[in-house]
């Protein structure tokens, strides 16, 4: 007889009172090597129904995926099942090695009456299950897939599908759904076997057919590839091919996290039934390589730990041509999770960037924590590896923790970041880092700086407060490094968010979310950059990403000497333009012509009038520089030469 993979020895059983929730993580590892005919089924609270769970969590090391994204598994199976069936069926799914591979968990739930399927009561525990996660664990609603099979598959038809806000995807084996069933859309769904059933999901989901090979037909919502339903024809699959197929064509192309007032972690999905969001999960599918690394950078204390994120794109960059990201996570987080929850994956995929998220709390594994000069160390190394880095180019992001450590290590190593940005961050350094911005102070060598923070982050910061350890202290600290004036106290009838007048301040929209946004400037430009994100708790906001990259691409550094460099731009242009005006280098007629002929540089741009484009350019320089605007004059030709 072949031995049972270690799985089902690690099978554990649903504890019922609230107490043995915060418990379940000790008693796997405890029960890890009890056989499974030890275990007892106990009910889940309030329902009386038995469910067997399957934890393959202590798998989880450095070099796998972000474990809040980890696939979960909710399996409705065809009938009640002992704790031995229920062992036999994760096999007979192919599932024992999967959850090894991703260090997660599944959890087999039986009928609560222990014969068949009731659409209330069983409802009502599926809903119980859910709800009763968090507060054993946080992140449980951020990839949770359902499996029904048989009369498992048929109540995760009429039933499930109805209620599947927060779940990322469905898999049914077998069953049927009633022709007056509706499914909660959007729901990827992969149906085997039940073309009714695929063709509900299919109109729910308002896909259409992209393709069909090997009796597999995919759909997709024309607005969002995730949206997906896939049909496969019964030809005799087995379980484990079956689930294989699903897994490929559907269960591993998304995650759905929470992305609306409330810590995602803790919402409960019986509550809260909007604002669940599909990601991609796919990192192939975004021509990102991910790699684990660890090296004692020049140490004798031990190792660092980083991810390295590079786009496929990168192996045919000249040298010296792409950027460089640095991510710092937050407390008791991993590398990847600020990476592939940030959406930092997505904007490196676009934009080409090389990326690395840093082990900033090491210690906990064994490795070095990072600080300033290790982190200077990392980039130092990152550029040999890479050639492709221009090290003018590196910019530093973090979350929470991460974000406090973003806006203090340029304080260490000024030069070392064309710009940084945090959000989320807790805490400011107060009066010493603010003594420690104005000692190290230049003129052309100021840090820009990008603060985000959630209007209902309980751990963040706003609004503002005096005190030496709000986030304010941190503005503060930036305004003396970049020679903008910030006044010593927040002032909240000026800005009732972060305290200080902002230059163009008003509500616009970060991704899916109002924020009110403002800038702060010195005499050459946009140097800081405040954003309260409205409906945002403590977490990372994949969304912001875009928004963040925007604000970097501004910026580049000269490497021989260290200086800040502006990126030519027609956003620049008017900017100066703007001063311009306000200073009253420009009135009257001269002002409006200049403005026009921006505008048609400008429009002029894309296509056969480029040449054109550049006589508007030279001739708005030479009015500017006749006027007196001689920064203006600077800037337009700087543009010119760009795009020439």
């Amino acid at each position: 007889m072949n031995e049972r993979p270690a799985l089902r020895r690690r099978t554990t059983r649903w504890a019922a009172a609230v107490a043995a929730f915060a418990l379940v993580s000790t008693a796997v590892a405890a029960q890890a090597s009890a056989a499974a005919s030890e275990l007892e089924p106990v009910a889940v609270p309030g329902i009386g129904t038995e469910v067997w769970l399957f934890d393959e969590r202590e798998a989880y090391d450095f070099t796998k995926r972000e474990p809040t994204i980890a696939p979960r598994y909710l399996v409705y199976p065809d009938k009640a099942v002992d704790a031995a069936e229920a062992a036999d069926l994760i096999d007979e799914l192919g599932l024992a090695t999967h959850l090894t591979e991703y260090a997660t968990r599944a959890w087999v739930i039986n009928p609560a009456n222990g014969v068949s399927y009731d659409p209330e009561t069983d409802l009502a525990s599926y809903f119980s299950l859910l709800s009763e996660l968090p507060r054993q664990a946080t992140w449980q609603h951020t990839n949770m897939k359902v499996i029904g099979i048989g009369e498992g598959a048929t109540f995760v038809n009429n039933v499930i599908s109805q209620n599947s806000w927060s779940i990322a995807g469905i898999f049914t084996y077998g069953g049927t759904m009633s022709s007056t069933v509706t499914p909660h859309a959007p729901i990827p769904a992969y149906i085997h076997g039940d073309a009714t059933a695929a063709e509900r999901y299919v109109s729910a989901n308002e896909a259409v057919r992209v393709s069909t090979q090997d009796g597999i037909t995919v759909h997709e919502n024309p607005d969002d590839p995730l949206v997906r339903v896939v049909a496969s024809q019964d030809g005799g699959q087995s379980l484990a091919e079956a689930f294989s197929a699903a897994w490929d064509h559907l269960l591993s192309h998304n995650y759905r996290i929470y992305l609306d007032a409330n810590n995602p972690g803790r919402v409960d999905p019986y509550v809260t039934r909007e604002g669940f969001t599909l990601f991609s999960y796919r990192l192939d599918d975004l021509g990102v390589r991910q790699t684990p690394v660890t090296d004692s950078l020049g140490s004798s204390g031990g190792e660092y730990m980083w991810q390295e994120y590079i786009p496929d794109s990168a192996a045919e960059a000249p040298a010296g041509t792409l950027p460089l990201i640095v991510l710092l996570h937050g407390t008791t987080d991993m590398p990847q999770h600020i990476a592939e929850r940030g959406g930092w994956i997505e904007q490196v995929a676009e934009v080409g960037a090389i990326m690395v998220s840093a082990e900033n709390q090491g210690s906990r594994f064994g490795f070095l924590n990072f600080d300033a000069d290790s982190t200077e160390r990392l980039v130092q190394h990152l550029a040999v590896k890479y050639p492709q880095i221009d090290t003018g180019r590196v910019y530093a992001y973090g979350f929470s923790l991460g974000a406090s450590q973003a806006q203090s290590w340029p304080l260490a190593k000024r030069d070392l970041f064309a710009a940084v940005a945090g959000l989320g961050a807790p805490f400011g350094g107060g009066d010493a880092q603010i003594a420690q911005a104005r000692a190290i102070a230049a003129p052309r060598h100021e840090v820009p700086f990008y603060m985000l923070q959630g209007v209902n982050d309980t751990i963040g910061q706003l609004p503002v407060s005096a005190s030496s350890r709000s986030v304010y202290s941190a503005v503060r600290a930036y305004g003396a490094l970049n020679g903008v004036d910030v006044p010593q106290a927040p002032d909240l009838s000026t800005n009732p968010f972060y305290g200080i007048a902002l230059d163009d301040q008003g509500w616009d929209t970060i991704g899916a979310k109002d924020a009110h946004l403002g800038t702060l400037s010195n005499d050459r430009g946009v140097v800081i950059k405040l954003a309260a994100v409205n409906d945002l708790a403590h977490v990372n906001y994949p969304l912001s990403a875009p928004e963040i990259w925007d604000f970097f691409d501004d910026y580049r550094r000269d490497t021989a000497t260290g200086e800040l460099l502006f990126v030519p731009s027609f956003e620049r242009v008017r900017w100066h333009y703007d001063r311009a005006v306000r200073d009253g280098l420009l009135t009257g007629e001269l002002a409006i012509e200049l403005a026009e002929a921006i505008d048609r540089a400008e429009e002029f741009l894309d296509g056969p009038r480029h040449h054109a484009a550049l006589v508007q350019l030279r001739n708005a320089a030479r009015a500017a520089d006749r006027a007196g605007a001689v920064a203006l004059a600077a800037a337009v030709t700087e543009l010119r030469r760009s795009l020439s």
